[in-house]
């Protein structure tokens, strides 16, 4: 049985066998101890469900990506930005009858998968940026001026509106909004 700890944001760590997970908490309570971004995309995409441990690099949530995530990161995914699965569906450019068809913990291909870890990374910038799941969903579901009236979220559907959606959150990061 696992020993527990305390680790210096408050979050519950859990050791078993020399290796040390952080327990899963409310998404919340990570926003709101000032977690990192790939504390939270791990959490966003299910947390343990995702991955036993928070991926430590970069290349860790790459080589998650080439080795395929459970259709349940993907459903944890879909509830952190309060829409469908079938909204889901479309974002990953699959159909929602083959997703639908999945168990929770098939894996799914490279390319969806890497899409999904990228969505969730952007999430998780934009919760550590808005600090409230609410507030980042409000954002993410309004047209924006600055991306000649998108909604981010529907910019999500390929890998050069996530990056456009980053590139906004950096300058509101920066101060500089537009």
């Amino acid at each position: 049985m696992g020993k527990n700890l305390h680790h210096p944001l408050g979050y519950k760590i859990e050791e078993e066998d020399d290796s040390v997970t952080i327990a899963e908490e409310p998404l919340q309570h990570y926003i709101s101890n000032c977690a990192t971004q790939p504390v939270l995309a791990w959490r966003v995409l299910g947390g343990k469900a995702f991955t036993p441990h928070v991926p430590d690099s970069a290349f860790s949530f790459y080589q998650a990506g080439v080795d395929g995530i459970p259709k349940s990161s993907v459903a944890s995914l879909a509830t952190v930005l309060k829409v469908p699965m079938t909204d889901m569906a479309d974002l990953l450019n699959v159909s929602y009858k083959t997703l639908g068809r999945k168990a929770n913990n098939d894996l799914l291909d490279g390319w969806i998968s890497s899409h999904s870890i990228e969505i969730a990374q952007t999430v998780a910038r934009g919760l550590s940026l808005f600090e409230n799941e609410a507030k980042l969903n409000r954002w993410l579901h309004k047209p924006n001026k600055a991306l000649k009236g998108k909604i981010p979220f529907e910019m999500f559907k390929y890998p050069t509106g996530i990056k456009l959606v980053n590139q906004l959150m950096g300058r509101i990061e920066e101060g500089i909004y537009t």
